[in-house]
């Protein structure tokens, strides 16, 4: 089967392949011979692409997002997708941590502090995590992964999420709340969603109206779930305290970005899942389900999914 591999993976995940004899690895330049392809999120599989790619036959994605992918053009070209919805989850439930600590402690103003010559002068004080109420809305993998981590500084801990039965929520000992009641309690409100039409600019003017003028908001799940401009609308004209966020709009962030000039935002470039261990675990994920399917195996984590959201998720054009 004559495979392409493209983005960055680990070389291990490259043995992998090369040790199977089903596999053929081919280069970039022979990308239109391609029958098996293995990916990352800056590789967008859409209606060109799969034009581009006529013997394609499947596609793994080494992430646990996938709307990089139009998985109903794919399935009306009988082309099997797959994910690894596991292989990120700690990382960027770790690096959610972080970049609520981050506002919390003040970090931004800390370090242009120093780099201004002074110590302490016109540092605010920090506040603590356990004497906050975290708001989360989306409880999958990663919002499951984020309340442990909060619940173990002893947050409380709020969740949103209507395709989660009150079972998960009770075993995470999470208290389940509408979208208004998350984002009128809390404190910190972050957002592990997928790209849906439902989660498109959930954060807008609006919906930022009901927060505290004290609330934080962090977003390490999708760019388009806040609508930037009223993020910073709301931050200027001070109807929040701060934001942190990983993700947006558009990737790479431009560096002349409007987001880049504001002092109380946060901003890392979507390293949510850029860690070592979770870069190696979802290569070699990505790697074991290629072989599977060169193998003729059962491939785990097909796309579509069966469940209620993935009808509204919205994908490349």
């Amino acid at each position: 089967m004559k495979t392409l591999v493209l983005e960055a993976h680990s070389p291990k995940s490259f043995s992998v392949l090369k040790a199977n004899s089903e596999i053929q690895m081919i280069e970039k330049n022979q990308s239109s011979e391609c029958e098996a392809l293995m990916i990352r999120s800056h590789t967008k599989v859409h209606q060109k692409f799969l034009k581009d790619h006529p013997n394609l036959k499947f596609v793994v994605t080494a992430t646990s997002g996938f709307d990089h992918i139009d998985i109903e053009a794919c399935r009306e070209k009988n082309i099997l997708v797959s994910y690894c919805p596991e292989a990120n989850a700690q990382s960027t439930a770790e690096h959610t941590l972080f970049l609520m600590l981050s506002l919390l402690r003040g970090a931004n103003q800390q370090y242009r502090s120093l780099r201004g010559g002074m110590w302490r002068e016109g540092v605010e004080r920090g506040g603590l995590l356990s004497e906050r109420t975290v708001g989360l809305v989306g409880f999958g993998r990663v919002g499951k992964k984020v309340a442990q981590l909060c619940k173990a500084f002893g947050a409380q801990v709020l969740a949103h999420d209507p395709y989660e039965s009150d079972e998960n929520f009770k075993a995470f000992g999470v208290e389940r709340k509408g979208f208004t009641e998350v984002l009128k309690a809390s404190d910190l409100l972050s957002f592990h969603v997928p790209l849906t039409s439902e989660t498109k600019h959930m954060i807008n003017g609006s919906t930022l109206s009901e927060l505290s003028d004290e609330a934080y908001i962090i977003n390490a799940s999708r760019g388009d779930v806040i609508e930037e401009s009223d993020l910073v609308s709301a931050l200027r004209e001070h109807k929040i305290k701060g934001a942190a966020l990983d993700v947006y709009k558009k990737e790479p962030l431009a560096p002349n970005s409007f987001l880049l000039k504001e002092p109380t935002l946060f901003l890392t470039p979507h390293t949510g899942a850029y860690t070592e261990e979770a870069w190696e675990r979802a290569s070699m994920e990505a790697a074991s389900k290629l072989v599977a399917f060169a193998k003729g195996e059962v491939v785990s984590d097909q796309l579509p999914l069966s469940t209620p959201w993935f009808k509204k998720s919205l994908f490349p054009t």
